[in-house]
């Protein structure tokens, strides 16, 4: 998918691309046949956020630094 087709959130220093599925109230133009979030998140250093998933959902966090 282009970059500039892929659904942003940038609030409260919190800053969300979401490649599929829907995350946050936005929605991927991504149509899968198996549910699935993809969704990379960059947040500034001490600031925190939450998202909801759905119960039935896995999931994986990868956490990387980035060095300034």
């Amino acid at each position: 998918m282009p970059a500039e087709r892929v659904p942003v959130v940038n609030k409260d220093s919190v800053y969300m691309r979401l490649y599929s599925g829907t995350l946050a109230g936005i929605h991927s133009p991504i149509k899968n046949y198996t549910p699935l979030i993809v969704a990379e998140i960059e947040l500034k250093a001490g600031v925190g956020t939450s998202v909801q998933l759905p119960v039935n959902f896995n999931s994986v966090l990868y956490k990387s630094r980035v060095k300034t």
